[in-house]
């Protein structure tokens, strides 16, 4: 594995990595791509969203149950399913958006305090 930061600078990746005796070895992170980092969020918020998207949708299915009387029932269907496809779209952009903006962040107090010491093993 090369040691060359993958992303087309002239900074190396990590600095040499630090045996610790322990069949492990120190890394250091000084950047990451913000469009991958926001590909990661998008898709763990996607998640999220599909979960408070079907909690609409309970929540829109049981208000037809408890009132059929006053409220259309397509309405609630329609509220219901708009919520369960809606709501993984919208946190998958507000995710990506998010994630993109940390991982920016990240690499500029990188460039100024060094970056993330993590160990790894071999």
């Amino acid at each position: 594995m090369s040691d060359v930061n993958p992303y087309g600078t002239s900074q190396e990746f990590a600095s040499q990595p630090l045996d610790t005796g322990l069949g492990t070895r120190s890394l250091v992170i000084k950047r990451i791509d913000p469009v991958s980092f926001g590909k990661i969020f998008g898709g763990l918020y996607a998640i999220f969203g599909l979960v408070w998207g079907g909690l609409v949708m309970l929540m829109a299915f049981a208000g037809i149950a408890v009132d059929r009387a006053s409220a259309p029932i397509g309405a609630g269907i329609a509220a219901g399913l708009f919520g369960l496809i809606l709501f993984p779209i919208l946190f998958f952009i507000f995710g990506f958006i998010g994630g993109a903006i940390g991982a920016a962040v990240f690499n500029l107090a990188a460039g100024f305090l060094g970056g993330v010491k993590i160990d790894v093993e071999a």
